[in-house]
């Protein structure tokens, strides 16, 4: 009772002190009675972080139809992170899952380039320099620092916003009495935190149907891709189960040697084809996996754009996948996913939409870290430790079929380690040549808006 009693001032006065510079960016500015016409929503994080707005990108964009939204986004401020994501993107200022919302939800994206702070307002002002907005949104995850939270406001001040705020009050930090606040329901999962963030704006009523919707934008150029590429591995007619075997975080990655048993399970199992999928920067993955079986498992690992892999998503039965971006894809589209979890966060915090019940966890008594870089103890049990039979049992649940009594373990792991490593710069398949990146986008720019 006094733990709760304590947060519940922490709380208080952190709101307070959030209050009053929100009033001193509003410059006396309110929401008044007339129509909104221009509203800036500040997001940051990665794709998975990114898709888990839509749903509140989609909100606001219903009680505002005619009102001009801008995003302004960064992928991550942390150098070290920005560094690994380049692996992945290609390049350090890159967001290609912009485009899924751009110009259905948001009319116009800046995209910021992780860099030191002082550059990084700078480059913000020049964004925005000749724009005008009767609103701004933080989106922030639930459970953000107090000073985080602090310097974001801060940030949008410094950046040249001048206006009303709205989406900066706290529920929670994670900075102190986690656990507390966790058994007290003020970390809900990360798509209903944002969705309550557009709440506390006074054109938002309260949601009472509880619906969620992720209407992701999809190219035609890239539909057709997807119909081509499946006509060349020749599994048209046929059950697709996409599996993305990487991670950006290495905490986030379970073996190898799990996902090749679970892909031998499978197979023995199901009449299913494997897509495998993800960056460049898991190429070696795809290439362990895809000896399993040549006929029916197809490595299309990094030779697919970001949009390409939604298109192709889009005819698979299932997905399989680590807690990240392809997961939280799959689930935007619509897919049941079966996520291997880490114990990086409390449960029900970041399980795919609509597929929380396919999601599977091992708990170890660190968990929750809260740390997303890395294991802090370097033992990464929660995924080491996690065992491959939940994983198929599930999978099998979405195609319709149970672990059959006559099963038989497939010993892979000696069988993926021994496999030679080819060369990356060897020769793609000619159907697939002409793809580079995961997730680039032609033409986009730190410094100029994705349309």
């Amino acid at each position: 009772m006094l733990t709760r009693l304590i947060l519940e001032l922490l709380l208080l006065a952190q709101n307070a002190v959030l209050s009053l510079v929100a009033l001193a960016i509003a410059g006396g500015r309110r929401l008044g009675r007339n129509p909104v016409r221009s509203i800036l929503v500040f997001r940051s994080g990665a794709l998975g972080d990114f898709l888990m707005t839509v749903p509140t990108l989609s909100r606001l964009r219903r009680a505002h139809p005619d009102a001009r939204i801008t995003l302004l986004t960064i992928s991550t401020t942390h150098p070290d992170v920005a560094a690994t994501k380049s692996t992945y993107t290609g390049r350090r200022d890159a967001c290609p899952w912009v485009p899924f919302v751009v110009p259905s939800l948001v009319d116009e994206a800046f995209i910021l380039s992780p860099e030191r702070p002082s550059r990084l307002v700078a480059s913000a002002r020049r964004m925005l320099r000749n724009e005008r907005f009767d609103v701004a949104v933080l989106l922030n995850d639930p459970g953000l620092s107090f000073g985080s939270v602090l310097r974001r406001m801060i940030f949008l001040r410094l950046a040249g916003v001048c206006g009303p705020v709205h989406g900066w009050r706290m529920q929670a930090d994670l900075k102190f009495l986690r656990h507390t606040q966790y058994k007290a329901g003020r970390l809900p999962r990360r798509v209903e935190g944002l969705l309550r963030a557009i709440e506390q704006l006074p054109t938002v009523t309260r949601r009472k149907d509880g619906r969620v919707d992720f209407p992701i934008r999809i190219d035609d150029a890239s539909i057709s891709w997807a119909d081509d590429h499946r006509r060349s591995l020749g599994v048209l007619g046929t059950r697709l189960v996409a599996i993305a075997p990487g991670a950006l975080q290495p905490h986030k990655r379970w073996p190898i040697e799990k996902y090749a048993e679970l892909i031998a399970a499978l197979l023995q199992a199901t009449d299913v084809h494997i897509l495998l999928v993800g960056p460049p920067a898991d190429i070696e993955l795809g290439k362990r996996l895809a000896v399993l079986d040549v006929a029916r498992v197809h490595n299309s690992v990094g030779h697919t754009s970001l949009m390409q892999l939604a298109a192709i998503l889009q005819h698979c039965t299932a997905l399989i996948a680590n807690d990240g971006g392809a997961a939280h894809l799959g689930a935007a589209l619509g897919l049941p996913v079966v996520a291997v979890i880490p114990g990086i966060e409390y449960p029900d915090s970041v399980e795919p939409w609509n597929s929380a019940h396919l999601a599977v966890r091992h708990s170890v008594e660190c968990s929750p870290c809260y740390n997303f870089m890395d294991c802090p103890k370097k033992h990464y049990r929660c995924m080491k430790e996690l065992s491959v039979e939940p994983v198929i049992r599930n999978a099998l649940s979405v195609l319709g079929r149970t672990l059959p009594s006559s099963f038989v373990h497939t010993d892979t792991a000696q069988f993926v380690r021994d496999q030679p490593v080819h060369r990356s710069d060897s020769p793609a398949p000619a159907n697939l040549r002409s793809l580079s990146r995961f997730d680039q986008v032609p033409g986009s720019t730190s410094a100029h808006p994705v349309v």
